[in-house]
């Protein structure tokens, strides 16, 4: 075992890169590959400083060690963004990411991205949608990975393009889309001002997952399971707060989408040796972990796992049941297990 204070961010345990894998929490904006980028940006004239990928790398990926805030973390995608305004470049971005996950032995993924953040030049949202499904579609023919999309309802925006993405949601639900999600800045959008939409999606069938107890107070998770319906939780660690609160989101099978290194970046949390999952575990809250972000905060799922055993000291078998938390809680196939 390593000593604390010589930590390896990039290190994978080969064990926990065997191991068959589920992500739950995974951004499209926050994972593209930085050769893709630069590729994109000379297809599609995309000015970009420095032209190369050393210079792009400086724009959107995190510097570990740098304290930063969620408000100021979430600007990254303001540059990522612009990479995604083509249904040639969304389907590309979808295929590499699938791939990427591939070889580290995913075999669910669940993507998610906010539709209306990729019009910039004028696709429509079907157009957004059918360049997505096109993607996932030509991935999962080549690589046995099962894969959907969760649409994000973005706080920020006007309460229109939540409905909107209620709509869009039924519309391509079962033909790729998996669910809606409330992403986004917490703190400054509380959960309250998109009820209505959240309200009509559980209506309507379709799998709800809130960003809550991340930035914001506990009292947010509370809100999005009981009085939403919400199957999951975004990130969710503010639930330390609330230790009951655990055992009733156990109780009605509502698990948590964990993403530490994200939650270090943004400074949710002091840092890893801080974190709160391995409490939340030992309490038995219905823990899951996810890299949240690729490329802005250099990452993956296996660098997750591999953190949790460095600083935690998880075994194998700590891992298994983590794994299986969350293929347990997909949305692509509830109910099922891993196999180890």
């Amino acid at each position: 075992m390593r000593e604390k204070n010589k930590v390896d961010f990039n290190i994978i345990y080969p064990d926990v890169l065997k191991l068959e894998k589920a992500e739950l929490h995974l951004h499209l904006d926050g994972s593209l590959r930085l050769e893709s980028m630069l590729e994109i940006a000379e297809e599609e004239n995309i000015p970009i400083p420095g032209k190369n990928i050393l210079a792009i790398k400086k724009q959107c990926v995190f510097e570990e060690g740098i304290k930063s805030s969620l408000t100021k973390f979430l600007k990254y995608f303001q540059f990522t963004l612009q990479f995604l305004q083509t249904e040639s470049s969304l389907s590309r971005a979808v295929y590499e990411l699938l791939e990427d996950l591939h070889k580290e032995n995913v075999t669910v993924a669940e993507i998610r991205f906010a539709p209306h953040l990729h019009q910039l030049k004028g696709l429509t949202l079907d157009k957004v949608l059918n360049a997505v499904i096109a993607g996932l579609n030509k991935a999962t023919n080549e690589f046995p990975i099962k894969a959907g999309f969760i649409l994000c309802m973005l706080r920020g925006l006007k309460l229109k393009h939540a409905h909107e993405v209620i709509e869009v949601a039924e519309q391509y639900y079962g033909k790729g889309v998996i669910g809606v999600d409330l992403a986004g800045d917490e703190s400054k959008y509380p959960l309250e001002l998109y009820r209505n939409p959240l309200i009509i999606a559980v209506k309507r069938g379709i799998n709800v997952t809130v960003h809550a107890g991340e930035s914001g107070p506990v009292e947010e998770i509370r809100k999005a399971v009981f009085e939403i319906g919400a199957k999951r939780i975004g990130h969710g660690i503010a639930i330390i707060k609330d230790p009951p609160l655990i055992q009733m989101l156990k109780e009605k099978k509502v698990a948590l989408e964990v993403c530490p290194t994200s939650n270090v970046q943004t400074n949710v949390v002091k840092s890893y040796p801080f974190h709160p999952v391995n409490q939340i575990l030992q309490k038995e809250g219905i823990v899951t972990i996810n890299s949240d972000n690729r490329l802005i905060s250099n990452t993956s799922i296996s660098k997750e796992f591999s953190k949790m055993i460095h600083f935690f000291h998880w075994t194998i078998d700590d891992v298994k049941k983590v794994i299986d938390n969350a293929f347990n809680a997909s949305f692509m196939v509830p109910g099922s297990t891993s196999k180890h």
